[in-house]
């Protein structure tokens, strides 16, 4: 209504005829005519448009909702109370029931109670679950429905069945918000009205919750578009109908702009009129079948009904939330129904009111049925007021006259009859007026008999045969066709309005990928799957080819070594050695080997083994993918081939046992297995020695030329360090060829850590002498045993006694130990060599088989390939096809002749 005008001021009408009407108008027009009723209804509660559950996306299952609203009106002999207006609409994807989840609730100034911020977060997510928890019911339910597009024949397979891909998506974001709804659970329970200490959690929850929405719509939308994108590539439209193939466009639109709502660009109807003139009788007729409640003179209609109309074999309907299938052509299932609608309304109805804004949502199907969307309301208003208020120049109005025959019998003057059916009465300025029969003296009449009823009445009737209208205005079956007509119609022009969109769309995607891929080629996912999948396949069997068995023994026993050394060296070697006593350091050797092998060196070796070759593969893997599109599919084959790198079950405990012979044998046979031993001996410890020294050189920092040329100075902990090594270094003796003390007693830490304090004029403690003393220990006495195991070399045949020239002071009693750890390492490693080969074997064909597993998936292609440049690219893709479609469906259109030629 214009700003000026308050609709309650306006009188009731009265209407000296029963009437009704069609009209068909746009999504903001509706709105409007909605606002009109709530202003009109008074002390009635607020009108609501519940959130529309439905996972339809065609007029035989899909997502409809409203582009252009139409409204069926009613006006009778008596004060209007409740006319009906239509809220229809149909599902949408999961992406939408994300924007309808209620905004979070603030947190409030410190000092609020948390439990209140909590309990808000808890019956957000609440809503949100009992929202979704529609979406997946009835995403199953059009996944299953025999007349889905999926299962009827000649319509053609698709991916998934209609709104199974968002139900999906919904079960997936209901675990998603279970999950914090346990952690806002347990955070309430730890509140004890301290805001501030659970201010933070809450923020960090708020913003979790945040992300992972944010998260879920992009990988939705991302899904959807490439499902379309298969579906269009596996299936012809040929098969399609024409409802089909515009659902299918308002997909396409959808996925190519976040913006686009498909429920806009639909037509529905929506009945307005006075209580009892006949509304509900209207709809029966349309949809062929009785479904709605009905009484002598009483309000039936308590509750907003959308009925969803669509085409199929068999005639059944089902109410939305009951699991019962009703046969439309059955008198004791419509029964049945009717009475399980009224409870429904009356469950709904508050205390102390007559009719409730709830919608009850009814899927009515049937051969030749028009598909549509209509609904019967509750609500009041002045009708002829509403029709002018929201379509003043009737191009979307059908005026109907219901119940003529009663006009008859009470012999209503025929030239009032005629200026009422041209529209001369209340000016509304129809695009059609319609004269129909919607019921008999019996009240339980079929659909069929009224229909006989209404054509035997117009043969007949002595009022109608004198020509207040034509044949062709006559019946509920014209208006069914007028009604269709115009629904598509008014489609034909969103067509026309939306083809100019796509191409503006396409035009803007195209710029945008010539600014940033300039010069390179559009790829679709499937063809760049099959390139990456290629270079693993290639890059891990180029692995296999040069890994050899020789090459892979060798490589494990230097890793092997690598994971070992520290452990060795520290607590094998030095450790055993700090008496200088070779009797103690071969019993401390005794114990420490008799306890590895079960104490984590099995668990260890096969760990290094593993590492080794998932680093190899990585490593094999690692070609050049310059933003990165490559990157989760190279993940995935890691993953994958990590997965099946399973050991046998008693591989751990072969292993132990050959490690704990082998660490067991004390006896060297020859000569050259004691070269061999010495060998080995003198790398590690010469390595160990100068790994040492690079250690220390870096404590005490660069020298004082090297301070000049680089313009640094020390640090104070160098400083210390280079003092405590000077005070130190009498301790160690260059010319000395024996082994120093392993420790200092207190009185020498103390005056070493009075020398250092002096030479840095800061005070240190004795735990800092201790320590630097150490390490000084540790490098001389590796000094020592590398200079040792050059003496060792032919010291076979010599006893204990004999070779007491060893520097280290172990008379060669070190060699048997190093002795023992490289049979150790050599038998390990050629274990390890032998499961690692058979895993080599298998791995090749077991990555195969998983990326064909997910070349034939759509979810998981989408998952391990994403680019920028890729989903630029698909969307490029969606908007060429949806103008292709949209090119497609105007031609059906006229082919079919919904449109005239000229339009």
């Amino acid at each position: 209504p214009a700003p000026h005008m308050d609709p309650r001021s306006r009188p009731l009408r009265r209407s000296p005829m029963l009437l009704r009407g069609v009209l068909l108008g746009s999504q903001r027009v509706g709105v409007q005519a909605a606002r009109v009723v709530r202003a009109r209804r008074a002390q009635l509660p607020a009108l609501h448009t519940p959130l529309p559950t439905q996972i339809h996306r065609s007029f035989t299952g899909g997502t409809v909702a409203s582009a252009a609203t139409s409204v069926v009106w009613v006006m009778v002999r008596r004060v209007v109370l409740y006319p009906a207006i239509l809220i229809a609409g149909g599902s949408f994807g999961v992406e939408e029931a994300k924007k309808r989840l209620p905004d979070l609730p603030d947190l409030g100034p410190v000092g609020e109670a948390a439990s209140s911020v909590t309990a808000g977060i808890l019956e957000m997510l609440k809503t949100g679950e009992a929202k979704l928890n529609e979406m997946v019911e009835d995403g199953k339910r059009a996944g299953d429905s025999p007349s889905s597009p999926s299962s009827r024949e000649g319509a053609g397979d698709r991916v998934l069945p209609p709104g199974a891909a968002d139900a999906a998506e919904a079960e997936r974001f209901l675990s998603e918000i279970n999950r914090l709804r346990r952690k806002v659970a347990l955070l309430e329970d730890a509140v004890d009205g301290d805001i501030e200490e659970h201010q933070g959690e809450l923020l960090k929850l708020t913003t979790e919750l945040s992300s992972e929405i944010e998260r879920l719509t992009s990988d939705n939308t991302t899904l959807r578009r490439r499902l379309v994108i298969d579906s269009a590539e596996r299936h012809s439209d040929a098969t399609k109908s024409v409802a089909e193939l515009y659902s299918d466009i308002l997909t396409l639109r959808e996925d190519a702009d976040g913006a686009f709502r498909g429920e806009d660009q639909l037509p529905r109807v929506v009945v307005v009129g006075d209580q009892s003139a006949g509304k509900t009788s209207v709809l029966e007729m349309i949809a062929r079948a009785r479904i709605f409640p009905r009484g002598a003179g009483e309000m039936m209609t308590r509750a907003p009904v959308q009925v969803t109309m669509s085409d199929a074999d068999t005639p059944t309907a089902n109410l939305k939330g009951s699991s019962r299938i009703y046969r439309t052509d059955r008198e004791a299932d419509l029964v049945q129904l009717r009475s399980e609608i009224e409870r429904a309304m009356l469950r709904g109805v508050a205390a102390g009111h007559s009719v409730t804004d709830v919608t009850i949502s009814l899927d009515v199907r049937g051969p030749g049925l028009k598909p549509m969307d209509a609904t019967r309301d509750a609500e009041g208003s002045s009708v002829a007021d509403l029709v002018r208020t929201v379509d003043p120049d009737g191009e979307r109005t059908i005026f109907v006259l219901t119940k003529v025959d009663l006009a008859e019998k009470m012999q209503r003057p025929a030239k009032k009859l005629e200026q009422i059916l041209k529209g001369q009465v209340y000016n509304m300025q129809a695009r059609n007026y319609f004269a129909v029969v919607t019921g008999t003296d019996s009240p339980d009449a079929s659909i069929e008999e009224i229909r006989v009823a209404e054509q035997r009445f117009f043969e007949r009737s002595t009022l109608f045969m004198t020509g207040v209208v034509k044949a062709s205005a006559m019946g509920t079956s014209n208006l069914s066709r007028a009604v269709s007509k115009a629904f598509w119609e008014i489609v034909h022009r969103s067509v026309g309005e939306q083809l100019e969109d796509a191409t503006s769309d396409l035009k803007r995607k195209e710029n945008e990928w010539k600014a940033r891929f300039a010069g390179q080629p559009r790829v679709k996912r499937a063809d760049l799957f099959i390139v990456g999948r290629h270079k693993i396949l290639e890059s891990i069997s180029s692995l296999n080819s040069s890994l050899t068995a020789i090459a892979l023994e060798k490589l494990l026993r230097q890793k092997l070594w690598e994971r070992l050394r520290a452990y060795v060296i520290n607590t094998l070697y030095v450790g055993s050695a700090e008496n200088g006593d070779p009797g103690a350091f071969r019993t401390n050797c005794e114990n420490l080997l008799g306890a590895w092998p079960s104490q984590g060196l099995a668990a260890a070796s096969l760990g290094v083994a593993r590492d080794t070759l998932i680093s190899e593969m990585e490593t094999a893997v690692d070609f050049p993918d310059e933003d990165g599109t490559f990157s989760p599919l190279k993940q995935r084959a890691l993953k994958t081939c990590a997965e099946n790198l399973v050991w046998g079950p008693n591989t751990r405990k072969k292993l132990q046992s050959i490690q704990d012979l082998r660490l067991s044998d004390d006896v060297i046979p020859d000569d050259g297995a004691w070269r061999s031993a010495v060998g080995f001996m003198h790398r590690v410890l010469a390595e160990e020695h100068t790994r040492a020294l690079a250690t220390v050189e870096a404590a005490v920092g660069p020298s004082a030329l090297w301070q000049w040329l680089s313009w640094t100075r020390l640090t104070q902990a160098q400083k210390a360090r280079a003092a405590a090594y000077v005070e130190l270094a009498c301790f160690f003796p260059s010319s000395s060829d024996s082994p120093a003390r392993p420790s200092l007693n207190a009185e020498e830490a103390n005056g070493i850590r009075l020398a250092v304090t002096r030479r840095l004029g800061t005070e240190v403690d004795t735990n800092f002498v201790h320590e630097t003393y150490e390490e000084m220990h540790r490098i001389h006495f590796l000094g020592l045993s590398a200079k040792s195991a050059v003496y060792c070399t032919n010291r076979y045949h010599k006893t204990e006694g004999e070779n007491n020239g060893a520097s280290n002071g172990l008379a060669c009693s070190d060699v048997v130990l190093f002795w023992r750890l490289q049979n150790m390492l050599a038998s390990t490693s050629n274990v390890l060599r032998v499961e690692a080969m058979d895993f080599r074997n298998t791995m090749e064909d077991e990555l195969r088989t998983v990326l064909s597993e997910i070349q034939a998936d759509t979810v998981a292609l989408q998952e391990v390939l994403k680019s920028p440049k890729l989903d630029l690219a698909e969307e490029i893709e969606v908007i060429k096809l949806t103008i292709d479609k949209l090119k497609a469906f105007e031609k059906r259109l006229r082919s079919e002749g919904k449109v005239p030629e000229t339009q």
